[in-house]
């Protein structure tokens, strides 16, 4: 018999399935949650002139910054703008967005590395998130597993 501890205690206890599935939820919320206006205090660079073909300057109608913060500002959610639209109003025969629903891929779900996004084949063992190298494996453990009380 092998003295060898197994490599699959020795690590980090697994998560289940079911604290995975919340962490992930919780993920998604918070993504949901957030901020998607841009913030009003950068100004956006505008070009006053452009260049003809035949080498002239044409003119363009400067914007003010006014009319640049206001499209920042008046910038909406999915969620209010499916509010606004009132699309509960119309009859249930219309197809919605709400409505609207598709059968499930045929094919399996790909699995894209949560560092860098390219495909990935391995997962956390702690916490079920996919990573493709192990440069991005230790990407991971740095941003989302370090101790508070830990240093480097």
């Amino acid at each position: 018999m092998s003295k060898k501890p197994d490599r699959a205690k020795q690590g980090r206890p697994a998560l289940d399935p079911e604290a995975q599935r919340r962490h992930l939820q919780r993920h998604l919320d918070s993504l949901e949650r957030d901020n998607f206006q841009a913030v009003p205090e950068y100004d956006i660079a505008i070009v006053a002139g452009a260049v003809k073909k035949d080498g002239e300057i044409r003119k363009t109608r400067k914007k003010s910054k006014g009319d640049i913060r206001r499209l920042l500002l008046t910038k909406k959610n999915l969620n209010l703008l499916i509010e606004e639209s009132k699309i509960e109003l119309l009859p249930p025969t219309t197809p919605t967005y709400i409505t609207a629903a598709v059968a499930p891929s045929s094919y399996p779900p790909r699995k894209f590395c949560t560092v860098c996004g390219f495909q990935s084949c391995y997962s956390c063992v702690r916490c079920g998130m996919r990573y493709c190298s192990k440069k991005c494996l230790e990407t991971h453990e740095e941003t989302r597993w370090v101790n508070v009380g830990s240093v480097r």
